[in-house]
């Protein structure tokens, strides 16, 4: 009669699953870049603040969220690896991304918030298609 005790069990899963291509695999690499954001109200003279290193395709919520911002901009010092011209990021109000904060910011074109300070809690950067 062949019994196997939990020991020996054990073991086996875990040759087998070291053995297994699976095992090999490399995490994907996460591209992420920088947002910066203008503290002051939109009249004053602007206190760029960060930079908040956010990934892209991820919901990324502000430290300390929610902030108090008047605009948003990608930072053009950014060195992600990613052609930033295709970027395009959106803020939220809250931190589930389900409350519209800002309109879509690009490199080109930053987030106008409110002529005094916003409430905005995450952000999510996408790449769009270039032309």
């Amino acid at each position: 009669m062949f019994s196997l005790t939990a020991t020996t069990l054990l073991t086996t899963l875990l040759t087998l699953a070291s053995a297994s291509p699976l095992a090999s695999l490399t995490l994907r690499q996460t591209y992420q870049l920088a947002v910066d954001y203008n503290s002051a109200p939109g009249m004053s003279p602007a206190e760029w603040s960060g930079p908040v290193l956010v990934p892209i395709a991820m919901l990324t919520t502000f430290p300390g969220a929610p902030i108090s911002a008047s605009a948003l901009r990608i930072d053009n010092e950014t060195d992600s690896g990613l052609v930033l011209k295709d970027i395009e990021c959106r803020a939220y109000r809250d931190t589930a991304g389900v409350e519209t904060g800002s309109a879509p910011f690009t490199l080109a074109q930053e987030a106008l918030l409110s002529t005094n300070l916003a409430s905005v809690s995450s952000v999510l950067c996408y790449v769009t298609e270039s032309d």
